[in-house]
């Protein structure tokens, strides 16, 4: 799995997750105000996710959990 920041200039991350395994990949968005504009490709799938938190919420978001597959 790539997970590339399309807005903010901070590269990609590759993961590798064993079948049925969770994981989860941080992205520290304290430098965007708290926005963020990613990437996230498989083989099968490529998905994009943007948004924002309030300023109460925590300055990160996991945006990989392990599924790979369709939601």
């Amino acid at each position: 799995m790539t997970v590339r920041d399309l807005s903010y200039g901070r590269g990609e991350r590759r993961l590798t997750i064993g079948a049925g395994r969770p994981e989860a990949l941080v992205w520290n968005l304290r430098d965007s105000h708290p926005w963020y504009g990613l990437s996230v490709r498989t083989a099968q799938r490529r998905r994009r996710l943007a948004g924002g938190f309030a300023p109460h919420d925590p300055p990160t978001e996991s945006v990989a959990r392990g599924r790979t597959g369709s939601s």
